[in-house]
């Protein structure tokens, strides 16, 4: 009886998707104020208080464009 050869599995990445789909999540929960009521969550104390606090008070596009690196905010815009 033969052993059944292994199976090969090719993965294909796309990384300007993976990127365009963080963009699109992170904006949506920037726009609905996600991190608005996570931030009123966070105690000053806690170690969650900066990012918490940075994330409340930019413009979610300016957030955004820093989360993805980019320079420009138009660029982050394309996304």
């Amino acid at each position: 009886m033969e052993q059944p050869a292994e199976a090969i599995v090719t993965v294909s990445s796309h990384p300007p998707r993976g990127h365009r789909t963080f963009a699109i999540q992170m904006m949506a929960k920037l726009a609905s104020a996600y991190y608005a009521r996570l931030a009123q969550k966070v105690q000053p104390s806690n170690t969650d208080a900066a990012p918490a606090l940075y994330l409340t008070s930019h413009e979610p596009l300016q957030v955004l464009r820093d989360l993805l690196g980019h320079s420009n905010a138009l660029t982050a815009e394309k996304y």
